[in-house]
């Protein structure tokens, strides 16, 4: 602007309007693909990110269960910040049994 005497620098800014915290977006697990048999007794759980429409920061959860209605858990990872790689994954700690069917699920959590 101008004053009369001497021109000032512009400010500009920029906000992010927002009246709803909206749920991360949906993401999908990757390995061990479905109805894969794997070598290994704790394997590795792989996805890929998630975004949030808000950029909030999110965090995961793995959970592993031995019923198709997902209600017995046998392993639950602590949350899991997302990786800048673009996927995320958990190594199970504690072997699961030898020649069973096990079902996981991966929760996506923003602040």
């Amino acid at each position: 602007g101008f004053d009369g005497t001497l021109y000032s620098p512009w400010v500009n800014g920029r906000f992010f309007a927002n009246m709803f915290n909206d749920p991360p977006d949906s993401f999908n697990l990757t390995s061990p693909a479905p109805n894969a048999e794997v070598p290994v007794l704790a394997p590795t759980l792989s996805w890929t990110n998630s975004l949030d429409k808000d950029g909030d920061a999110i965090t995961y959860q793995v959970f592993v269960y031995k019923d198709t209605a997902l209600t017995e858990v046998v392993a639950q990872s602590p949350d899991i910040p997302q990786s800048e790689s673009g996927s995320g994954s958990w190594t199970l700690s504690a072997p699961l049994g030898n020649h069973l069917k096990y079902f996981w699920r991966v929760v996506a959590k923003d602040a």
